[in-house]
């Protein structure tokens, strides 16, 4: 399932597909608000994160909130 998102891809454009993924970025303090235009792998790397596992968490539902 997580081959479903590619982590190239920008913050932003992973947040507007799913609003929802907006809690997982804060929750980790991943600022999809100013530096929105890095790509998930670049984003975690500046946070110190492990990209797959935050690519594993953002497969969030309404129903998981």
């Amino acid at each position: 399932m997580n081959a479903q998102i590619d982590v190239t891809r920008t913050v932003a454009e992973l947040l507007l597909e799913n609003p929802l993924r907006a809690i997982v970025f804060e929750r980790h303090r991943i600022d999809y608000c100013c530096n929105g235009k890095k790509s998930l792998t670049e984003a975690c790397l500046r946070r110190g994160l492990d990209a797959d596992a935050i690519r594993a968490r953002l497969f969030v539902r309404s129903d998981e909130l």
